[in-house]
């Protein structure tokens, strides 16, 4: 108890840490990027596309050095102009 308070000491996840965990699972990002693609501002899935790669960077590493996709903006670009 502090100055008459009782103090709920619980642990809170960072949303972010705790999404991040959840993309690591190949079946649980699919889904996160289907979802985003039904959204029509296309910004949408290139955050969505950002937290995955975030989520699972060394299997994107290894997929961009094979589509010779050289930075996050390069895919930027390719995604905007197929989305218009």
């Amino acid at each position: 108890m502090q100055g008459g308070i009782i103090m709920n000491k619980k642990k809170f996840i960072d949303y972010q840490e705790q999404l991040l965990k959840q993309l690591q699972d190949e079946e649980f990002a699919s889904g996160y990027l289907n979802e985003a693609l039904n959204d029509e501002d296309p910004r949408i899935f290139l955050l969505t596309l950002k937290n995955v790669i975030a989520a699972q960077e060394d299997n994107i590493s290894s997929i961009a050095k094979e589509s010779n996709i050289t930075s996050y903006k390069h895919l930027s670009n390719i995604i905007i102009k197929s989305k218009s």
